[in-house]
């Protein structure tokens, strides 16, 4: 409680879905980005050179490292779910679990798969 405000498992949904957005905007920037760059339709400058330095296989560790702990995220909210034989759950309990797993899986695979883009 932040200012006599309660944030719930709204809040982190919103949040996570705004993360989302805004490594998808990140990323597709850096995408057209390096295109340009590598197409002669833009001059290099600090960003671009940065930009070449990242490796595809930098990318892909980061994005995996993102795509493993929101694996394990899951699997400890599997782990929750069995301890109550698969029974009901306080579902604000085990979102503020989920939604984060649910963030860092979407937002690995994105960077992944925005990273081989950029590699072509």
């Amino acid at each position: 409680m932040i200012f006599g405000i309660k944030f719930d498992i709204n809040t982190i949904l919103f949040g996570c879905a705004f993360i989302i957005m805004g490594i998808n905007a990140v990323l597709f920037s850096c995408q057209a980005k390096m295109y340009a760059y590598k197409t002669d339709y833009i001059p290099p400058d600090k960003l671009t050179k940065k930009l070449s330095k990242i490796t595809d296989d930098m990318g892909v560790f980061i994005g995996a490292g993102l795509l493993f702990i929101g694996f394990i995220l899951m699997i400890i909210s599997f782990i929750i779910w069995a301890n109550t034989s698969f029974g009901n759950l306080n579902a604000n309990e085990i979102m503020r679990i989920s939604i984060p797993s649910v963030c860092l899986m979407v937002a690995g695979l994105q960077i992944i798969f925005s990273s081989f883009m950029m590699g072509i």
